[in-house]
């Protein structure tokens, strides 16, 4: 005898999140953010950050020896041949697996430093020549003002070092002198003259870096500023406020000098909470953005926005900002709620805050994706996979007169008792209250009055049967609340006509 249709109703719950996050970043035209990097022979690599293993550039031709940079327009490595005089300009295209020879510098002095901004500008640095180059078929060549400290070494105390530039046209170069043993990390001005400002000396576990063997200096997409020891091919991370360096493990090749897009520390987004969602339950999702403590310069014009899946019902947004950060009042179209930001300054953070409700999420998972995007920018996007659970009812049902054991179906003759049991287990997240279980008399049987029980209740649940009315039982649960993973258990007699 098949059980009859049994269901839960009425779920009173608090807020479920989705888990996701995010780091969004602003990036240049046609430049991603792999950084490359070449070794004392010319061999080019290519490694993703914050993974330090290098791997070779299957087919590349050995470069010049010198410095490297990558053209933030084309993605293209730009290679100085490192000469002390009239070094030769060159492009290495990817694409087309190309070298070209496409200028040539007037420096007197050997260019070890070189790396493009974000408006499309190289910059190249000797001990006493600054030189800008363009990203173009026929790059133009300029020199700049020559390089001083403010204070600090003088740039002649170095013979070797790298240059990167963040998004602000901020430059960083890290210079070394194998010979001293000294290492520092300036953040450069390019002008007349070209003006470094000593921001630390680099050291490693709380000591001096003494080794002076830090030839490279890129940026990943997370705004972290790379070098790499010439000695033993080892990535480091670099603070920009102190030159602490933080071993990331071994490349796998000596490289001796790095070529990246112009990244710095960006907005970063992410949506906090638990993954699991069960019908009827209100949902609140928090997407923070944030801008980091570490960047250079505040955002402008951002677009935070949340598709949320179908199934769910919206019932309100708001969007707060903290630190001096401002949105717009956050709008509901469709399925979509979204902000602007107008500034987010360095160390602020808005928060787009969405109450909904599960209404009609389908059984298994769903997925549900943020967006942070500027108008001078690639969108930056990341997924959360939530699973979304069913509120179901367990109904099992025994024959007392033949003293049968509890099971989905079972047989009978007239007269004899049956025992129909219904478990619910709460599988969501929260705490429910108020609930109620319902469930039908099933055709040609007859109720036994009274005969509706609650047999398995957690402690502080007041259970209460009624019915039947209209052919219908029911039992409210009330007083206190199901706490996740516990379950209820009720039961009624009827005898088969």
């Amino acid at each position: 005898m098949a059980p009859s249709r049994s269901r839960l109703s009425g779920l009173l719950a608090s807020a479920l999140f989705f888990a996701l996050t995010v780091t969004a970043v602003r990036a240049a035209s046609n430049c991603n953010a792999t950084i490359y990097g070449v070794d004392g022979t010319g061999d080019l690599y290519s490694f993703l950050p914050p993974s330090p293993t290098a791997s070779a550039v299957t087919g590349a031709p050995v470069l010049p020896s010198g410095t490297i940079a990558r053209g933030v327009y084309t993605g293209k490595i730009y290679v100085i041949g490192g000469t002390n005089s009239n070094s030769g300009l060159y492009v290495y295209d990817l694409v087309a697996n190309t070298l070209t020879a496409v200028g040539t510098f007037p420096n007197t002095a050997f260019l070890y430093a070189s790396g493009f901004s974000i408006n499309g500008l190289g910059y190249a640095l000797s001990s006493s020549e600054t030189f800008s180059f363009t990203d173009e078929p026929t790059p133009v060549i300029s020199r700049l003002g020559p390089p001083q400290t403010t204070s600090g070494p003088p740039v002649g105390a170095f013979n070797a070092g790298d240059l990167a530039v963040d998004i602000s046209n901020n430059g960083w170069t890290v210079l070394s002198n194998s010979a001293s043993g000294l290492s520092y990390l300036y953040r450069v001005t390019f002008g007349n003259p070209t003006l470094l400002q000593p921001v630390a000396q680099i050291t490693l576990g709380g000591t001096a870096y003494t080794p002076g063997d830090l030839y490279s200096a890129a940026f990943g997409a997370d705004g972290t500023l790379y070098t790499s020891a010439g000695n033993s091919g080892t990535l480091f991370s670099i603070n920009l406020t102190t030159g602490a360096l933080t071993s990331l493990g071994n490349q796998g090749s000596e490289l001796v000098d790095f070529g990246s897009c112009p990244f710095a520390p960006q907005p970063f987004v992410n949506k906090s909470g638990p993954t699991r969602s069960a019908a009827g339950e209100l949902m609140y999702f928090a997407v923070t953005a944030s801008n980091s403590p570490s960047a250079t310069v505040g955002a402008t014009n951002l677009t935070l926005s949340d598709p949320v899946p179908a199934g769910i019902t919206i019932l309100r947004a708001t969007c707060l900002g903290s630190g001096g950060a401002t949105c717009t009042t956050a709008t509901i179209s469709g399925q979509t709620v979204s902000t602007t930001i107008g500034s987010l300054p360095i160390n602020s953070s808005v928060v787009l805050g969405i109450y909904g409700r599960d209404a009609t999420l389908a059984i298994g998972t769903t997925t549900n994706t943020a967006i942070l995007a500027s108008s001078s920018g690639t969108p930056f996007t990341a997924s959360a996979t939530t699973q979304v659970v069913a509120n179901t009812v367990t109904k099992t049902v025994a024959n007392i007169t033949q003293g049968t054991s509890a099971t989905s179906a079972d047989f009978g003759r007239p007269g004899d008792v049956l025992e129909y049991a219904l478990s619910y287990t709460n599988s969501t997240n929260l705490s429910l209250s108020g609930f109620t279980l319902q469930d039908t008399i099933p055709a040609n049987t007859t109720y036994v009055a009274g005969s509706a029980a609650c047999t398995a209740v957690p402690t502080g649940l007041t259970c209460t049967p009624a019915g039947p009315t209209a052919g219908a039982l029911s039992w409210t649960l009330s007083g206190g609340s199901l706490a996740p993973g516990k379950t209820v258990t009720v039961l009624f007699h009827a005898t088969i006509n």
